[in-house]
């Protein structure tokens, strides 16, 4: 049985982009480390400034952290981390400020190039609301903003495009993807999602805005009609 020394420090690089515009770094902002997932308010055990190119380095021994991620014109973005001998870089995206009557859904996942899309439909269909940034290439997230959201509901989903287009349905790459989806409103932060675990399939209904409340349904399908709201973005 092999185990990890977890004494030995590792050189973990973050790095934070924009996620309106993956091309700009969030040059200058702040970095306070916690220690386990989804830390929000414990105790700060290390703090920092990204570069000019948005990342930083912070040593870290093996194990679960949160790093909170502050700059001036954006919502406060908390990224999970679990940090290992053979995982010692993370990368973020931080969300433009939300303005009133809007939600930004911010999709992110490790496993790049990985072609996912993300959509938000409407309770009757009258909305589908695509992201403003496409997944291909490097690029590890996707932005979803619903403007002028009044008290209609919504349904969020993310979909594993290349494996719907090649008909790969029982695909476990979006499964794999350590997908979160994180929502904002104009206060910040709503909620965070992660994709589920160990499930084949295409489609990730992750959550529902009713009634301007934010409620988790983390349903997965390997099943899609035929139509194009799954096989078109």
């Amino acid at each position: 049985m092999g185990y990890e020394n977890n004494t030995t420090q590792y050189p973990v690089q973050f790095a934070v982009r924009d996620a309106i515009d993956p091309n700009k770094p969030l040059s200058g902002a702040g970095i306070m480390i916690r220690r386990g997932l989804s830390n929000r308010n414990g105790e700060v055990m290390q703090t920092g400034q990204l570069d000019d190119n948005g990342t930083g380095t912070v040593a870290l021994t093996s194990g679960s952290y949160t790093a909170e991620i502050t700059k001036g014109g954006y919502e406060t973005l908390f990224m999970s981390v679990i940090i290992r001998m053979d995982h010692q870089f993370a990368i973020g995206f931080a969300t433009p400020d939300v303005g009133e009557d809007e939600y930004r859904i911010v999709v992110s996942w490790e496993s790049a190039p990985l072609d996912l899309a993300v959509k938000a439909i409407s309770s009757n269909r009258s909305r589908v609301i695509g992201p403003t940034v496409d997944s291909l290439g490097l690029t590890s997230a996707e932005p979803v903003t619903i403007d002028r959201a009044g008290t209609d509901d919504y349904r969020v989903y993310v979909t594993d495009f290349g494996s719907i287009t090649s008909v790969d349905m029982m695909s476990y790459k979006l499964t794999n993807s350590n997908a979160y989806a994180d929502v904002y409103n104009s206060d910040g932060l709503m909620g965070s999602f992660h994709v589920p675990a160990a499930s084949a399939g295409v489609i990730w209904e992750a959550f529902e805005i009713r009634n301007k409340t934010l409620l988790p349904v983390n349903s997965y399908y390997y099943a899609v009609e035929d139509d194009d709201m799954w096989k078109t973005k």
